[in-house]
Protein backbone atom coordinates (compact mmCIF):
# COMPACT_ATOMS: atom_id res chain seq x y z
CA UNK A 1 0.00 0.00 0.00
CA UNK A 2 2.89 2.37 0.85
CA UNK A 3 4.80 1.28 -2.18
CA UNK A 4 1.69 2.23 -4.60
CA UNK A 5 1.19 5.58 -2.86
CA UNK A 6 4.93 6.38 -3.41
CA UNK A 7 5.12 5.24 -7.16
CA UNK A 8 0.97 6.93 -7.92
CA UNK A 9 2.74 10.36 -6.06
CA UNK A 10 6.09 10.25 -8.15
CA UNK A 11 4.08 9.70 -11.44
CA UNK A 12 1.58 12.74 -10.78
CA UNK A 13 4.55 15.21 -9.70
CA UNK A 14 6.47 13.81 -12.71
CA UNK A 15 3.69 14.39 -15.15
CA UNK A 16 2.89 17.90 -13.51
CA UNK A 17 6.35 18.88 -14.33
CA UNK A 18 6.32 17.93 -17.86
CA UNK A 19 3.68 19.87 -18.25
CA UNK A 20 4.31 22.86 -16.51
CA UNK A 21 7.96 23.30 -18.82
CA UNK A 22 5.94 22.84 -21.94
CA UNK A 23 5.16 25.59 -24.10
CA UNK A 24 1.89 27.14 -24.83
CA UNK A 25 0.68 26.19 -28.86
CA UNK A 26 -2.45 28.70 -28.36
CA UNK A 27 -0.40 31.99 -27.73
CA UNK A 28 3.30 30.98 -29.27
CA UNK A 29 4.82 34.61 -29.10
CA UNK A 30 7.86 33.40 -28.24
CA UNK A 31 8.23 31.05 -31.04
CA UNK A 32 6.89 33.42 -33.76
CA UNK A 33 8.92 36.02 -32.62
CA UNK A 34 12.20 33.82 -32.86
CA UNK A 35 10.92 32.77 -36.21
CA UNK A 36 10.26 35.82 -37.70
CA UNK A 37 13.98 37.84 -36.31
CA UNK A 38 15.35 34.34 -37.72
CA UNK A 39 14.24 35.84 -41.55
CA UNK A 40 17.06 38.55 -41.32
CA UNK A 41 17.44 38.49 -45.29
CA UNK A 42 13.90 40.23 -45.14
CA UNK A 43 12.76 41.76 -41.77
CA UNK A 44 15.66 44.72 -41.61
CA UNK A 45 14.13 46.40 -44.37
CA UNK A 46 12.16 49.37 -44.62
CA UNK A 47 9.89 47.96 -47.00
CA UNK A 48 8.89 44.94 -44.78
CA UNK A 49 6.69 45.08 -41.24
CA UNK A 50 6.18 42.47 -38.60
CA UNK A 51 1.83 42.70 -38.15
CA UNK A 52 0.05 41.20 -35.27
CA UNK A 53 -3.64 41.38 -34.52
CA UNK A 54 -3.39 42.85 -30.53
CA UNK A 55 -3.77 46.48 -29.82
CA UNK A 56 -1.30 48.77 -29.47
CA UNK A 57 -0.47 47.52 -26.11
CA UNK A 58 0.21 44.50 -27.22
CA UNK A 59 2.79 45.03 -30.15
CA UNK A 60 4.88 47.19 -27.99
CA UNK A 61 5.17 44.18 -25.60
CA UNK A 62 5.45 42.11 -28.43
CA UNK A 63 8.31 43.82 -29.61
CA UNK A 64 10.19 44.68 -26.50
CA UNK A 65 10.20 41.32 -24.64
CA UNK A 66 9.73 38.97 -27.64
CA UNK A 67 11.34 41.07 -30.53
CA UNK A 68 14.34 43.06 -29.26
CA UNK A 69 14.28 41.07 -25.93
CA UNK A 70 15.01 44.06 -24.01
CA UNK A 71 17.15 45.86 -26.36
CA UNK A 72 19.23 42.34 -26.85
CA UNK A 73 18.54 42.35 -30.50
CA UNK A 74 17.97 45.16 -33.33
CA UNK A 75 15.04 47.18 -33.83
CA UNK A 76 12.74 46.03 -36.65
CA UNK A 77 9.38 47.42 -38.41
CA UNK A 78 6.32 46.14 -35.91
CA UNK A 79 3.07 47.61 -35.79
CA UNK A 80 -0.19 46.30 -34.90
CA UNK A 81 -3.29 45.72 -37.69
CA UNK A 82 -5.16 48.82 -36.05
CA UNK A 83 -2.18 51.35 -37.03
CA UNK A 84 -2.02 50.13 -40.95
CA UNK A 85 -6.04 49.69 -41.72
CA UNK A 86 -6.03 52.50 -44.23
CA UNK A 87 -5.07 51.13 -47.71
CA UNK A 88 -2.32 53.31 -48.69
CA UNK A 89 -0.33 52.53 -45.37
CA UNK A 90 -0.52 49.10 -45.65
CA UNK A 91 0.52 49.05 -49.66
CA UNK A 92 3.82 50.73 -48.32
CA UNK A 93 5.27 47.32 -47.62
CA UNK A 94 6.50 44.69 -50.02
CA UNK A 95 6.31 42.37 -47.50
CA UNK A 96 4.46 41.68 -44.74
CA UNK A 97 4.71 39.02 -41.18
CA UNK A 98 1.56 38.58 -40.06
CA UNK A 99 1.41 37.15 -36.26
CA UNK A 100 -2.66 36.46 -35.85
CA UNK A 101 -2.28 34.22 -32.62
CA UNK A 102 -4.50 36.04 -30.68
CA UNK A 103 -7.36 38.46 -32.17
CA UNK A 104 -9.00 37.65 -35.58
CA UNK A 105 -7.81 39.99 -38.64
CA UNK A 106 -9.41 42.82 -39.32
CA UNK A 107 -12.03 42.44 -42.68
CA UNK A 108 -10.58 45.07 -44.17
CA UNK A 109 -6.81 44.63 -43.77
CA UNK A 110 -7.59 40.72 -44.93
CA UNK A 111 -9.33 42.40 -47.91
CA UNK A 112 -6.33 44.84 -48.95
CA UNK A 113 -3.67 41.68 -48.21
CA UNK A 114 -6.00 38.91 -50.15
CA UNK A 115 -5.92 41.92 -53.52
CA UNK A 116 -2.60 43.28 -53.35
CA UNK A 117 -0.41 40.67 -51.73
CA UNK A 118 0.11 36.61 -52.30
CA UNK A 119 0.33 34.49 -49.02
CA UNK A 120 4.11 32.85 -48.92
CA UNK A 121 4.23 31.42 -46.03
CA UNK A 122 1.61 29.61 -43.25
CA UNK A 123 2.93 28.90 -40.21
CA UNK A 124 0.11 27.56 -38.82
CA UNK A 125 2.27 25.95 -35.44
CA UNK A 126 3.69 29.28 -34.79
CA UNK A 127 0.92 31.64 -36.33
CA UNK A 128 2.80 33.61 -38.73
CA UNK A 129 1.60 34.17 -42.36
CA UNK A 130 4.02 35.99 -44.85
CA UNK A 131 2.57 37.87 -47.36
CA UNK A 132 4.84 39.26 -50.30
CA UNK A 133 3.37 42.16 -52.91
CA UNK A 134 2.10 40.97 -56.01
Amino acid sequence: MLFRSFVISAFSLNCLSVISNSKSTLYPYQEAADWIYAQSNFIFNDDTLVMITDGNRCVEGFNEYYITRQGKRDQINVSTQYAVREKDMLLGYSKVYFQYAHIGVLPDVQAVLDEFYVLETDKKDIKVRVYKRK
